[in-house]
């Protein structure tokens, strides 16, 4: 059955804030209601690319001898906590670009503190299954191969979560992990956990995912919006079919 192998090591798109909470909610399951998995007692932390706030303020929250830092494009997010800071800003004008991991990590050794940590979390795509369920002549995997194409011609790495840990480590980084997650969407999911990771993976392909990356695919690619409509409704059919 398919599902989104994720790694630890999150890019989102440019999206309301629903779908930004249900990907807050699927790293809280993904990361066992942990904030982060480095061995860290955080003093200054800077997110970037922080969605609603919610995490920056949850750790400010938790840790409130730290300064917290959130940055982000959109501005959906407010902080009422003290040692907590939301800012409205590009970090790929002002620190550095997410299209170049490399460089964003090269960046972030001159920030850090020494014996300080970076965590970084990323998608891994296209869309996958374990059992071979997802036809190759299949929407989801026409998706996968045009929306990872637009990204190519875009500039982004796309593959990000295998070129990420040695790129820490040819940086000097140390203690490099690297930690996977299935993120499961369809109706076909049968365990507790699954199903709680299905009802917020599933809508936010729907509603955040598949209309984003169709705009990149426009921008990049050139498709028209009646290309990009026959794809989305062929997605929205196929993410409803519990064979798949």
């Amino acid at each position: 059955m398919a599902g989104m192998e994720v790694a630890l090591l999150m890019s989102t798109f440019s999206r309301p804030s629903r779908t930004v909470w249900m990907q807050h909610k699927l790293w809280d399951i993904s990361l066992e209601q942990r904030l982060f998995l480095a061995p860290a007692s955080p003093k200054d932390v800077l997110d970037l690319g922080c969605g609603t706030g919610r995490w920056a303020i949850e750790i400010a929250k938790s840790y409130p001898e730290a300064s917290v830092t959130g940055s982000d494009l959109s501005p959906i997010q407010t902080s009422t906590i003290p040692n907590c800071k939301i800012v409205t800003a590009d970090f790929s004008e002002d620190w550095t670009s997410v299209k170049s991991w490399e460089h964003l990590i090269s960046e972030s050794d001159k920030y850090l503190r020494p014996g300080g940590w970076i965590e970084l979390q990323e998608f891994h795509l296209p869309l996958q299954s374990d059992d071979d369920s997802i036809p190759p002549d299949s929407a989801i995997a026409c998706w996968g191969q045009i929306f990872i194409k637009a990204l190519k011609k875009m500039g982004t790495d796309v593959d990000s979560t295998v070129t990420i840990p040695p790129t820490l480590q040819d940086k000097g980084f140390v203690n490099v992990q690297h930690v996977h997650r299935q993120w499961l969407y369809g109706p076909w999911v049968q365990d507790e956990e699954g199903k709680e990771i299905s009802q917020l993976f599933t809508p936010n392909l729907l509603e955040g995912v598949f209309p984003a990356s169709v705009r990149v695919m426009q921008k990049a690619l050139g498709m028209s919006q009646s290309e990009t409509d026959v794809l989305l409704d062929a997605l929205r059919q196929e993410v409803s079919d519990a064979t798949m």
